[in-house]
């Protein structure tokens, strides 16, 4: 799903993926309430200044993961397979839209371009 976002994404967005498991520091750093999450994916500028980061699980993950641990699939919160990987892209986009919007909107980065 980040690939097929980062592809369809403008030309100036990469996507570099790294094991983190090869470095303490950095796996330490990307842990999320004390524990391992993947993927963790880490926004950054051109300059490498962190913008977000989100490496847990989307908010449908969770949804459904309460539903069915309390037995109260209700029709409110189930979702088809088909419709859960939408809903799931779905916060992967907006979470992609969130940063660029964050960058875009930058005053550094905006006297940096002239916008």
């Amino acid at each position: 799903m980040i690939k097929q976002i980062v592809d369809a994404s403008s030309d100036g967005v990469r996507m570099r993926v790294i094991d983190r498991d090869l470095d303490p520091i950095l796996r330490d750093e990307l842990r999320i309430m004390g524990a391992m999450r993947v993927p963790v994916v880490v926004f950054l500028t051109e300059d490498f200044f962190e913008v977000a980061r989100f490496g847990d699980q989307t908010l449908t993950s969770y949804r459904k993961g309460v539903a069915v641990e309390s037995r109260e699939g209700s029709s409110t919160s189930y979702r088809s397979p088909e419709d859960e990987s939408a809903a799931e892209l779905e916060e992967w986009v907006c979470l992609f839209e969130r940063a660029l919007l964050m960058v875009r909107s930058s005053p550094f980065l905006r006297k940096r371009y002239g916008d």
